[in-house]
């Protein structure tokens, strides 16, 4: 049998010439300034600044003598209809060139220690609705690091209605790829 050249319907035109089956181009991430609000997963996050000091006594000490520790100061907004949990924070910004040392096992910076600036505790098992907490997220600083900005960034959040793969369903999904970035000043604390 042959393709009769007037029954193909005119708009699907194989596109694999043209490049239709190439891979799409990965977006460049957005950039963001400190004092900007940004989305993170189901958060609206404004950085106040970052800091470096040598303690954060009693809420947090680094581990070994002479290491300092570094912090983002934020606001973070709930701005949804339902509770969600911090951990989508600390899972949600790295923090590059500010001395953070790499997990021995993943050779990845860690994840923040989350604390609420008012009292040194840490957030509850959920961030509620309608609110807005000051945040500071918490990293240990290898001693030796210089003085020098900061790349920070922002993780891609996928809202999955209903997983796949799993009985989950409503709930949000770290991409692989970031979504901001931005270079930020380091106030450097005695």
């Amino acid at each position: 049998s042959t393709l009769d050249p007037h029954s193909f319907p005119h708009d699907a035109l194989p596109s694999a010439p043209f490049g239709g089956l190439d891979a799409a181009a990965t977006p460049e991430p957005g950039t963001f300034e400190g004092g900007e609000v940004i989305a993170l997963g189901p958060f609206d996050v404004t950085v106040k600044k970052i800091v470096t000091l040598d303690d954060l006594a009693p809420s947090m000490s680094p581990s070994e003598e002479g290491n300092r520790l570094i912090v983002i100061s934020a606001k973070v907004h709930n701005p949804g209809d339902r509770p969600e949990f911090p951990s989508l924070l600390a899972k949600g910004i790295t923090l590059e060139g500010g001395g953070v040392p790499l997990t021995p096992e993943t050779k990845t910076i860690s994840q923040p220690a989350l604390f609420l600036q008012g009292d040194g505790q840490r957030p509850d098992m959920t961030i509620n609705p309608g609110m807005t907490y000051d945040m500071a997220f918490v990293y240990e600083q290898e001693a030796g690091w210089q003085a020098k900005p900061v790349t920070l960034k922002v993780a891609t959040y996928v809202y999955v209605d209903e997983g796949t793969l799993t009985l989950d369903e409503d709930y949000w999904r770290v991409d692989p790829e970031t979504s901001a970035t931005a270079v930020i000043p380091v106030e450097v604390k005695p």
